[in-house]
């Protein structure tokens, strides 16, 4: 048997096919209780019809389910009970048209847009602390505790002889400190004889009474002496004076000559050009000699900072600012003069509050002392007094404490 539904909307259900399993009979009786049950039927789904309206003017979402001949009336607010109510009695199979699917699929989209979405709770990413996310900066975070007196193998706070306070622009206790440290070195120094104290560039140069050749030997040792051991420099420098170390007789030598008198230094190819290149430049501007001021030397082929100072101090005897080289750099972040990253920052820095008359003499006496004792791998910190004052003692007595905790765990 097949006809249009009266009991559910058109929206939802247009065309179904109900199938009476039972085998309803033909007598009055029943005809008269089938029409008694549609009347019934027909009350409760105008009231449904009635309570959905009023439920969608009160802002509510109506929801109707159809499953095994029920259905179901559902108030979306918190607390709503559910009611329903059944077919007529006889079990119904509803089998669903094309049409059916296509009506389903509007209620459902329009179910989806009525939805009430939860806001999206935001990612809860870890913030950064105020010392940054990198490790590098973390370090120089612990580098500040362990300054000002944090004893990092028990956790107590003490104070340090010497230490300075957490104010960096505090320029007394900062040059007090410097020059607590800095004198101590200098009594260390004074029973140490380092390979700078022999073969620096300052006693490389053949101090004769032309003081154009002294002046452009010590600039040739200089720039040798870059990211070169100073006995190096100083057998390159012998074999160079041998061979006559003037402007006039470097421009007559082939450059593949120069390249094997200099071999040994570091980076002697490039070496052996800016060598010559200088020579041109002396000559045509300068009467084959140095310039006079630190503008014009930073100028030349392979000079930078460092040597540019050293040429001025040594050969000029001016004091304008300090040289800052490998050794200067990390003993001054070790013993907390600083806290750079780089050479450049360090010279800049230390210029800021370490005594002019302290300039030249700096850099002898603190390369003297990286290279015999505050070695950038394995210092001997056995023979050194600054022990309470430097960074990376402190943090090796950490390491140490920390593997001997991990091998006692084992």
């Amino acid at each position: 048997m097949e006809k249009q539904s009266k009991y559910f909307n058109k929206s939802l259900v247009k065309k179904i096919q109900i199938k009476y399993e039972d085998g309803l009979n033909d007598s009055p009786s029943s005809v008269s209780r089938m029409q008694a049950q549609n009347a019934e039927v027909n009350s409760n789904h105008s009231q449904n019809r009635d309570t959905q309206k009023s439920y969608e003017q009160n802002g509510c979402a109506w929801k109707s389910d159809v499953n095994d001949g029920r259905v179901k009336k559902e108030k979306t607010e918190e607390g709503g009970k559910n009611e329903g109510f059944r077919l007529p009695s006889g079990r119904v199979k509803l089998e669903q048209s094309g049409e059916e699917e296509e009506g389903k699929k509007g209620q459902v989209e329009k179910q989806h847009n009525d939805k009430v979405h939860p806001v999206k709770q935001p990612n809860k990413r870890r913030k950064k602390n105020d010392y940054g996310a990198d490790r590098k900066t973390f370090e120089s975070e612990r580098m500040y505790k362990l300054r000002d007196g944090y004893d990092g193998i028990n956790g107590q706070m003490g104070i340090i002889k010497g230490a300075q306070e957490k104010s960096e622009n505090n320029e007394e206790l900062k040059k007090e400190h410097f020059l607590l440290t800095y004198n101590k070195i200098k009594e260390m120094r004074k029973e140490i004889v380092a390979p700078v104290d022999k073969y620096g560039c300052h006693m490389l140069g053949e101090r004769t009474g032309d003081l154009k050749t002294y002046r452009f030997q010590t600039l040739i040792s200089c720039l040798l002496s870059s990211r070169t051991k100073d006995e190096v420099t100083a057998t390159v420098m012998d074999k160079l004076k041998k061979h006559g170390l003037t402007v006039e007789n470097i421009l007559n030598t082939p450059e593949e000559e120069l390249r094997k008198m200099i071999y040994g230094v570091g980076f002697y190819n490039v070496k052996a050009k800016q060598i010559l290149h200088i020579c041109r430049i002396l000559k045509e501007k300068y009467n084959s000699d140095i310039p006079n001021n630190y503008d014009e030397l930073i100028k030349l082929p392979g000079i930078g900072e460092k040597i540019a100072q050293l040429v001025l101090q040594i050969a000029l005897n001016k004091h304008e600012g300090i040289a800052v080289d490998i050794h200067v750099h990390r003993i001054a972040n070790r013993l907390n003069w600083v806290y750079t990253k780089d050479e450049l920052s360090t010279q800049v820095k230390l210029k800021n509050y370490v005594q002019k008359e302290l300039w030249s003499e700096l850099n002898t006496l603190l390369v003297g002392f990286g290279q015999v004792i505050c070695k950038g791998k394995k210092p001997i910190c056995e023979k050194c007094t600054l022990t309470n004052h430097c960074q990376y003692y402190k943090d090796s007595l950490v390491r140490k404490v920390k593997q001997k905790k991990g091998n006692g765990d084992n």
